[in-house]
């Protein structure tokens, strides 16, 4: 199945400086600054104005003046682009989670695309097989068995878990449902994890399939994205028909995420793959910001 999902990483979104924040904070609605602005940690807040500026940078790059850019809510409260005479709609949604701010988006209907993030992390103080029990009623049984393998390398089952959980994410996000929506009505199966590998340099892009994804300021990262025939998502025990996911594997300064971006529409059948090289790009956050000044000022 042919796709036009793409997707903008935006990485160090905590490494920006104050003096830029204040500027691109300008950019924004009065509603978005106040939202930015609610964060005890000033970090959260670079993170949060990152997601909001995203999807107007998106548009400044396709021709859209500022003072035209408007968004809305679904009844959900899942926010889409409104802007006038935008056609074909753009649909998108956006991630964050500690070092990587992220936006999906493809043309189509405005709101059915999901995105979800996370950097592969252990949580202290508690063992692998304590943390996959203490989310159990989030996975199905066959999930559940899997992830507590013991004939997987511990490293293969975190990546594998994280593979998982971005996968039910991106997916109730499409939905528009988030926390809605029982995630063990999704029954996701990856024979085997995907994970970044090391960069030959960090002015080089991390080369897989036949292509590679140029790095707009030599972002130290190295990311994968292998194609596994047996991988399948079921939701309440059959292929979700319409739906393709795309899949990620992204290290950036020594740190691996898991991503996946969903999107409902068509009458295709099921498909997951990795992302096309062609279709996502890397920036960090100070560039990304100092590009939202010059489109959006």
């Amino acid at each position: 199945m042919a796709s036009n999902v793409k997707v903008l990483l935006v990485t160090e979104p905590t490494a920006i400086s104050e003096d830029t924040y204040e500027r691109a904070l300008a950019l924004v609605d009065v509603v978005s600054r106040e939202r930015c602005g609610r964060f005890y940690h000033r970090a959260d807040s670079y993170r949060c104005l990152i997601g909001r500026l995203l999807p107007r940078v998106l548009l400044a790059r396709e021709g859209v003046s500022p003072e035209s850019i408007s968004f809305a809510e679904t009844p959900s409260r899942k926010p889409y682009i409104a802007t006038p005479k935008l056609s074909p709609p753009l649909a998108f949604n956006v991630s964050h989670d500690n070092e990587l701010v992220g936006i999906a988006y493809a043309r189509g209907e405005r709101e059915n695309i999901g995105l979800d993030l996370m950097r592969v992390s252990r949580p202290r103080g508690t063992s692998y097989a304590s943390f996959v029990e203490s989310v159990g009623e989030a996975l199905s049984a066959k999930e559940t068995k899997a992830l507590l393998s013991t004939t997987t390398p511990q490293a293969e089952s975190w990546r594998r878990f994280y593979r998982i959980w971005t996968t039910k994410e991106a997916y109730t996000k499409a939905l528009g449902l988030g926390l809605g929506f029982d995630f063990a009505r999704i029954d996701c199966s990856f024979p085997s994890a995907v994970s970044g590998t090391p960069p030959a340099s960090p002015q080089k892009a991390a080369e897989f399939h036949s292509g590679a994804i140029p790095l707009a300021d030599n972002t130290p990262l190295s990311i994968s994205a292998l194609e596994e025939e047996e991988d399948r998502v079921l939701v309440d025990g059959v292929p979700p028909h319409g739906w393709e996911f795309r899949t990620l594997a992204l290290t950036v300064a020594g740190e691996s995420y898991e991503i996946v971006a969903a999107r409902a529409g068509g009458n295709s059948p099921f498909a997951m793959h990795p992302i096309d090289p062609r279709d996502a790009e890397v920036v960090r956050a100070q560039s990304f910001l100092e590009e939202a000044l010059r489109l959006l000022s």
